[in-house]
């Protein structure tokens, strides 16, 4: 049988951010005179006044809510519980507060009942996993038959109690075999941000060179490849910064009438990490095209780029504010002119309940949701990403989508 919950929460903001995923039905939600509640994205509404919030969940089974506050944590498991919730502001704009496991159906305010926006849409992403991983950057890919991933190992990781950035000229890009779980190949050392591209047989690996001085000092990235994924080609340069510019990652994909280059760049003409995009007929030598760029106009990060069906597809980080993040998408069919999916439907999400993987502190508490990378594998396009705190801690996951890497990032723009 389904149990009822009822709950009183006294909001000492002047906004709150409710947020709520599915599984139950949040019934009979009022909004106390007053405050008042609009739509905000997807599954959260917004909630503005000093006052109070009810609501009436009906489960179908036991689930604990999590709030995002440290010391705010409601069990909901044997029969009713009523309590006052206290919640505190981060800053004078509010705090951020995230139900688990409900469904937002109606909200009323006053007599006035206000459906949730984007009601028939549902996520398309399914059975999420949380690795347990430190990794950031990796890559999912096909190889004969076979799926691998390539990962962006950092050797501080093999020493938390050293400083961040410490062992960087040790660091590796690797490539696992995933059905075996084991490492087959390490084809760079020194190098970071990297990002593995297969055509016609052959894997290309492309990095940047952290250098000898220090960490984030990208001015060259650099291009390797393999036929067997065991003996590597000498690496190559094959894009060099200009002055006053630096790198970061990069993403490669086939296009219309050539292959296409993503990089992510810092130089004063720009906003920190705005893409540029190049062109090329080989994939050594690369051609920047004349007013390609995306994000002169807000922060993004930890771009992928694919095309499918006739259009080019960004994946990039969008900045929430107060340190969170999460990852978009938008498509364009000439890399010059850019329409963004919709704000309500971000590519992949935080989850403010979860943990951060065992290396960082227990208290931490997910923030991002960033550096997402997709391919096709048994049906299914699997997506690999990192969760975690953005300037402190990632958090490897995963997720998948029952069909093609096309049919999935179109399902953004219905």
């Amino acid at each position: 049988m389904s149990k009822q919950i009822f709950k009183h929460i006294s909001i000492c903001a002047s906004a709150l951010l409710v947020s709520l995923s599915a599984y139950a039905d949040l019934q009979n939600v009022e909004v106390g005179g007053g405050a008042n509640a609009e739509p905000y994205w997807d599954k959260h509404y917004r909630i503005t006044g000093e006052d109070s919030l009810r609501f009436t969940p009906k489960l179908s089974r036991m689930h604990n809510y999590y709030y995002s506050s440290d010391n705010v944590e409601i069990p909901n498991r044997e029969g009713a519980i009523s309590r006052d919730i206290p919640v505190r502001t981060e800053t004078e704009t509010g705090y951020s507060l995230r139900l688990q496991l409900a469904d937002l159906q109606n909200v009323e305010v006053g007599s006035v009942i206000k459906n949730r926006g984007e009601s028939n849409w549902k996520h398309p992403l399914q059975n999420w996993a949380k690795l347990e991983s430190p990794l950031v950057e990796v890559t999912p890919f096909v190889f004969k038959e076979k799926l691998y991933l390539m990962e962006s190992w950092q050797k501080q990781w093999e020493n938390p109690k050293d400083e961040d950035g410490s062992h960087f000229t040790k660091d590796e890009v690797r490539i696992r075999d995933m059905a075996a779980d084991r490492i087959v190949s390490t084809p760079l050392i020194g190098h970071g941000l990297a990002m593995t591209y297969v055509h016609e047989g052959t894997a290309y690996v492309f990095a940047g060179n952290w250098g000898t001085e220090k960490k984030w000092n990208i001015t060259e990235i650099v291009m390797t490849s393999s036929t067997d994924l065991k003996n590597w080609t000498k690496p190559q340069v094959v894009l060099k910064a200009q002055p006053n510019e630096k790198f970061f990652n990069v993403s490669v994909c086939k296009g219309r009438d050539s292959f296409v280059l993503l990089i992510e760049t810092n130089e004063p003409k720009w906003p920190a990490f705005t893409f540029k995009y190049f062109t090329s007929d080989n994939l050594t030598e690369w051609t920047r095209v004349p007013d390609a760029l995306y994000g002169v106009d807000k922060y993004v990060g930890g771009p992928a780029l694919y095309f499918e069906g006739d259009w080019y597809y960004t994946l990039y980080l969008q900045s929430l504010g107060k340190g969170h993040y999460e990852t978009r998408v938008a498509r364009s069919k000439d890399l010059i002119k850019w329409n963004d999916a919709d704000v309500k439907r971000p590519f992949v999400t935080f989850q403010p309940e979860n943990k951060v993987h065992p290396l960082r502190p227990a208290e931490l508490r997910e923030k991002n949701a960033s550096d997402a990378e997709i391919c096709y594998w048994n049906g299914k396009t699997i997506v690999y990403y990192t969760g975690g705190e953005q300037h402190y801690a990632g958090d490897l996951q995963y997720a998948d989508f029952p069909g093609t890497p096309q049919e999935l990032l179109e399902y953004y723009f219905k």
